[in-house]
């Protein structure tokens, strides 16, 4: 179940940013869309609410070992952005409302 919602995120978080491969999502890159868009899909995991254990899983899986504190470091940064930006705080609410068990 929580799979499933993990990757309607990944698909509407890459639309939304415009990454048109998934798996670019998932590379060590640090250009700052990607990076923009993996925050927004650890904000939205978290809080779904889904748990650390889970999201470091599931980031693993897709080829992206990451530490529960830069996925927490993540989240925060998403917070603040959503906070400064109006836009970005619709784009959040328009993805959480429209992913479905």
């Amino acid at each position: 179940m929580k799979q499933d919602i993990f990757n309607q995120y990944v698909t509407k978080v890459c639309d939304a940013f415009g990454i048109e491969d998934e798996s670019r999502l998932f590379d060590t890159t640090r250009k700052q869309t990607v990076v923009d868009a993996r925050h927004m899909l650890f904000y939205l995991c978290v809080t779904r609410p889904m748990t650390m254990y889970v999201l470091v899983e599931y980031m693993a899986d897709r080829g992206l070992p990451i530490q529960h504190s830069a996925i927490m470091n993540g989240v925060r940064k998403a917070e603040n952005h959503k906070h400064k930006d109006k836009d970005y705080a619709q784009v959040l609410s328009n993805i959480s409302s429209s992913v479905k068990i």
